[in-house]
């Protein structure tokens, strides 16, 4: 296994590599584009919202500061809406504009069904490109062992049973993998 650095927001709010940067805009440019584009926007002007959400986090990665859990996706969810009000302003339309004030508004209120729906989108999209991105760092038997127990439920004597390994194996195994992908996800999704 590699060594674990710092979390992605710190690095991308500190020293950025390519590879930072790529990594986000893997796992925020499919977040984006699913949630507009069902909304009925067309792919074209998705794509330039999009971007340009993108284009202002990078310019003002700097200066966000993760106050609370969930700071990360209001912030995006208030970047995306002030970009697309500056494109409404530039381009002096855009299809459903008023449907995509209130979907923007819904989002920025925690109280709305919308913001809770953002909310799990954002986490699940995250937790997914994480998971996807550590597997290869880590031993079959290891990522199994995690699988069975933290995705099928299994108890880790169950498991260690399939597996021919013992139970603290199976525990040790589960948290190894835990303790990755909390250090590779600190800020950016709820516990």
């Amino acid at each position: 296994m590699t060594n674990t650095p710092a979390s992605l927001l710190q690095r991308l709010r500190e020293q950025p590599t390519p590879d930072d940067w790529e990594r986000f805009d893997a796992q925020y440019r499919p977040f984006l584009q699913r949630l507009l584009q069902s909304r009925g926007i067309q792919t074209a002007e998705v794509e330039d919202l999009v971007q340009e959400v993108l284009t202002t986090w990078v310019a003002e990665v700097r200066k966000f500061e993760r106050k609370r859990d969930g700071s990360l996706r209001a912030w995006l969810a208030t970047v995306a809406r002030h970009r697309f009000l500056t494109l409404v302003r530039d381009r002096k339309r855009w299809p459903q504009q008023g449907d995509l004030e209130k979907f923007f508004d819904q989002i920025a209120n925690p109280e709305a069904d919308l913001s809770r729906f953002w909310n799990r989108e954002h986490d699940d999209t995250v937790l997914q490109a994480t998971l996807a991105r550590i597997r290869p760092d880590f031993e079959p038997t290891t990522w199994r062992a995690f699988e069975m127990v933290c995705v099928q439920g299994m108890k880790p004597a169950q498991a260690a049973k399939e597996l021919g390994a013992t139970p603290n194996s199976v525990w040790i195994a589960k948290h190894r993998v835990l303790k990755r992908l909390r250090q590779e996800t600190e800020g950016m999704i709820e516990e």
